[in-house]
């Protein structure tokens, strides 16, 4: 669902659009919370209340109503960044009670060692740094604890990156023995620590802090940045927008 949301975010669906309230119905019911939200959706209004009545209120996010992966409707890890994802997509808030008490439970089990709530910590590991980096990214946090959790994240990254310049997880569940996966995983995790400058949280942004020339050219061969033909920079994606050295007057 949230790579879903992040491409429905992409693609520039309104904002009044009714599916992004429908979306919350859903998130609401797979975070683990004691308090109802009101949504008015296409006109009516509605009062959506939590689906877990076994107690374990802790803010975090499961799989989906009434099933965690961590087993029975135990909070963790990766489902929390990608609730948090999801909720900061559908235009809900940083300061809205949903998205602070899920941050509250990030504090509470912050670590990149292992998936946290899980029994094995190492399942489903790359999807948890890539669903909380995001997460982090897009709340704008750059601390936790204490901890800047961007360079803890990449120490463990570069120590566990192998000679070959690839990863991959020895738990094979959700197919991390596959290293073209996990090495996804591990780039679009250390891509950015800040918020994009944009209207969209969907937008790629790349920040080149060195002294080398950045060019980017897309499946098309539309290309953005340094021309080593010109000795210019050259814009030919739409929508994109290109700073740096070599700009064109």
């Amino acid at each position: 669902m949230q790579f879903a949301l992040l491409a429905l975010n992409a693609a520039g669906l309104p904002e009044d659009d009714p599916l992004w309230k429908k979306a919350q119905v859903f998130l609401h019911r797979c975070q683990n919370v004691n308090f109802s939200i009101p949504l008015n959706i296409e006109g009516e209004n509605f009062t959506v209340t939590p689906f877990n009545t076994q107690g374990g209120y802790d803010g975090g996010f499961i799989y989906h109503p009434g099933r965690s992966l961590a087993g029975g409707q135990k909070s963790y890890g990766s489902m929390t960044g990608a609730g948090i994802w999801g909720l900061l997509l559908c235009g809900v808030k940083p300061e809205d009670k949903r998205v602070r008490v899920a941050v509250n439970w990030i504090k509470e089990h912050y670590t990149w060692d292992g998936n946290p709530g899980m029994s094995d910590p190492t399942s489903l590991l790359f999807y948890y740094y890539l669903s909380m980096s995001k997460a982090l990214t897009m709340l704008g946090i750059k601390d936790i604890n204490g901890h800047d959790w961007y360079k803890e994240l990449y120490q463990q990254l570069n120590s566990t990156q192998k000679s070959e310049g690839y990863w991959v997880n020895t738990n094979s569940w959700g197919m991390e023995n596959i290293p073209e996966y996990t090495t996804a995983c591990a780039i679009l995790s250390l891509q950015t620590r800040a918020p994009a400058p944009t209207l969209k949280l969907s937008y790629l942004t790349f920040i080149l802090k060195s002294h080398a020339l950045l060019k980017v050219v897309d499946p098309n061969g539309r290309s953005i940045g340094y021309n080593y033909e010109t000795h210019i920079a050259r814009n030919e994606l739409p929508n994109a927008i290109y700073s740096g050295p070599f700009s064109e007057p």
